[in-house]
C-alpha cells in the first residue's frame, strides 16, 4: 500500500502557520528586549508575555517582562488553568 502525502499538506501548511507565527512572536520579543537592555541582562533569562499568546495576550511590549528561565516555563501550568485559555489545536484536516 502506497502512503498518500498529498493527504497530509493542508495540514502541514495550517500548522506551519500557526507555530511561525507564534516563533516569530517570541523572537520578535526577544530582539527588541535586546535592544532596549542589552544581551548581557538578558543572559539566561526569557521574555515571558504577561498574558500567554494562547490565551489571547498580544505581542505589544506592554506586555512583555523578563522572567528567569524556570519561572517562566513553569507557568505554562498556571496559563492552562486560565479561563481564557485556548490551545491551539488544528484538529483533522481532510
Amino acid at each position: 500500500m502506497a502512503l498518500d502525502h498529498n493527504r497530509y499538506k493542508p495540514y502541514d501548511r495550517e500548522y506551519a502557520k500557526h507555530d511561525d507565527a507564534k516563533q516569530r512572536a517570541r523572537a520578535k520579543a526577544r530582539y527588541w528586549m535586546v535592544k532596549k537592555y542589552g544581551e548581557a541582562a538578558l543572559r539566561g533569562k526569557d521574555i515571558d508575555h504577561e498574558k500567554a499568546l494562547q490565551a489571547g495576550g498580544s505581542n505589544d511590549p506592554s506586555n512583555w517582562r523578563i522572567q528567569s528561565i524556570r519561572e517562566n516555563r513553569s507557568r505554562a501550568n498556571e496559563v492552562k488553568k486560565d479561563p481564557d485559555y485556548k490551545p491551539i489545536h488544528l484538529g483533522r484536516i481532510r
